[in-house]
């Protein structure tokens, strides 16, 4: 049987973000790397895409994976965190 997950559709300016919410430790994934790669190095995008799940304190509750395609970086940014929201 397939995992359960939560889905999430983000859109900002041209970019545009899928997010899967499954139960497990706090791992990010962007277009399969991870999301510190992903995002250059810059910790201050990483807690801006987590800030929905800081809120609740859920960070270390889901394991996310994320699609995301188009716009620049901080378009996708955006686009991520209403995916996550």
């Amino acid at each position: 049987m397939a995992e359960k997950y939560t889905y999430g559709l983000g859109r900002r300016k041209a970019a545009t973000a899928r997010a899967r919410l499954y139960k497990g430790k706090g791992n990010i994934k962007i277009n399969d790397k991870d999301a510190l790669d992903y995002l250059s190095g810059n910790k201050t995008y990483l807690a801006e895409i987590t800030d929905p799940l800081a809120l609740t304190q859920k960070q270390k509750e889901y394991d996310i994976t994320i699609r995301v395609s188009g716009g620049g970086l901080a378009g996708q940014v955006d686009a991520i965190k209403l995916a996550i929201s």
